[in-house]
């Protein structure tokens, strides 16, 4: 995984290229929890390849942990949909992702919240989180 920092206004934009290095996210934790507090941060995830539900999952339980600790302004853009469909399943309240939007659902949104309730169903390894509900 190679990660490359620009300076914007405002904040920092933080592309992500490879695969998701999970020996890595330890290492990301400290140099956010150092170099960025207080900051407003893009994570630009459109060169991350999918590895699996467990690496993404535990890279933003640290992100979401992190935006806490460090007062960081997370945005997530550029997910791909497969890591979409895992992300949509967890509640990380501290992260503000690009494809989620504050308008009312539409009949639309309702169908594709069936599909991935039906996609998660036929994944037993993805749990999800208490509360969650199945139209």
């Amino acid at each position: 995984m190679k990660t490359e920092a620009v300076k914007i206004e405002g904040g920092y934009h933080i592309t992500f290229t490879g695969k998701l290095d999970l020996l890595k996210t330890n290492y990301l934790r400290n140099v956010l929890l150092q170099e960025f507090q207080n900051q407003r941060v893009c994570f630009d995830l459109k060169n991350l390849d999918f590895v699996g539900s467990n690496g993404i999952l535990h890279f933003f339980f640290t992100v979401n942990e992190i935006a806490t600790l460090g007062a960081i302004n997370f945005q997530i853009a550029g997910l791909n949909e497969d890591f979409k469909k895992i992300v949509k399943s967890y509640n990380y309240p501290h992260l503000s992702f690009d494809f989620v939007s504050s308008q009312p659902t539409t009949e639309k949104e309702v169908t594709t919240e069936l599909i991935e309730d039906e996609w998660l169903d036929t994944n037993p390894g993805i749990q999800k989180p208490d509360g969650a509900t199945s139209f």
